[in-house]
């Protein structure tokens, strides 16, 4: 273990302290595991009026992406822990999920809902200098946001994590999932964006998204 790996035993202060000067894929999976108890809780104190069609899983997952935006825009300097500046964040990610599925189960069915907007600084554009299949990593990811918008939550979470960096293997022990079901998750997700999209974005996509555990 080297000075700005995340210490066993850490607690989410320390985490995110360490992730920010070290933002290794490995100390991202260290922040989201050290972070699930604080996403329970954070859900243990929400009423979820839906619950025959959105599950405590899918709220966890809506909890995920709140913590990944929270890590992304935080700024140790503000002054303000992470644990406050994450809580409105992990919090309205879930009541905005609850939100969508009670208007659009009163209007139309589930598999029809969709995020109207997702916020941009979710996608790691750390490597934008290069253009990959005629477009910079963040100009796809702009490009396919409305498509990863309707993705089932499950799915919307594993890219949105691939875009950040973590590798199958991360993402399967955060989620707590078969590595199986984030490899076919992942695929799939592939085979969804380069079908909706032109066929030029394809590279573009699957470099984003990597193959999966190798």
């Amino acid at each position: 273990m080297t000075e700005q790996d995340i210490p066993i035993g850490a607690d989410l202060e320390e985490a995110v302290s360490v992730w920010y000067n070290n933002k290794s894929a490995g100390n991202m999976e260290k922040v989201f595991i050290v972070g699930e108890g604080f996403v329970k809780g954070v859900l243990s104190k929400i009423n979820n009026p839906v619950s025959n069609v959105l599950t405590y899983d899918d709220l966890m997952q809506s909890g995920r992406i709140g913590l990944l935006l929270a890590l992304k825009l935080y700024n140790p300097d503000s002054g303000a822990s992470f644990r406050t500046w994450a809580y409105t964040r992990v919090r309205g990610s879930m009541l905005d999920q609850i939100r969508k599925f009670s208007y659009n189960s009163r209007t139309r069915s589930v598999e029809a809902v969709s995020y109207e907007k997702l916020d941009y600084s979710l996608y790691d554009n750390s490597s934008a200098e290069k253009e990959v299949g005629g477009l910079t990593p963040f100009e796809a990811s702009v490009a396919i946001i409305d498509i990863i918008a309707g993705m089932s939550i499950l799915k919307r979470s594993i890219v949105l994590m691939a875009l950040n960096g973590l590798k199958s293997r991360h993402i399967a022990r955060v989620i707590g999932v078969p590595l199986s079901v984030i490899d076919s998750e992942r695929n799939e997700a592939v085979v969804e964006l380069t079908e909706n999209l032109s066929k030029s974005l394809e590279r573009t996509i699957e470099g984003m998204l990597g193959s999966g555990t190798k």
